[in-house]
């Protein structure tokens, strides 16, 4: 579903979707303080790809386009401070 301006809606009406999990909020949190991947694979002891797929999945669960859109929703939701 889409609002006004053509963009998806950022959080699910269902309430099982929209949150994130707990991985994918600790590399949410990281890419909010300007942590790039390899940064926040090394500080959270995962791998790369570890992390691309925890930034994708968290941008699927609140369809985000990108990394800084799904950083963007979680603050405006107030998933991270």
């Amino acid at each position: 579903m889409t609002d006004s301006t053509g963009y998806f809606r950022e959080l699910h009406t269902d309430p099982h979707q929209g949150t994130l999990t707990p991985a994918e909020l600790a590399v949410v949190k990281l890419l909010s303080h300007g942590y790039t991947v390899r940064m926040c694979a090394e500080q959270l002891g995962k791998g790369q790809e570890t992390v691309r797929s925890q930034i994708a999945s968290g941008k699927a669960r609140v369809s985000a386009k990108t990394p800084a859109h799904l950083v963007a929703v979680a603050l405006r939701h107030g998933l991270i401070d």
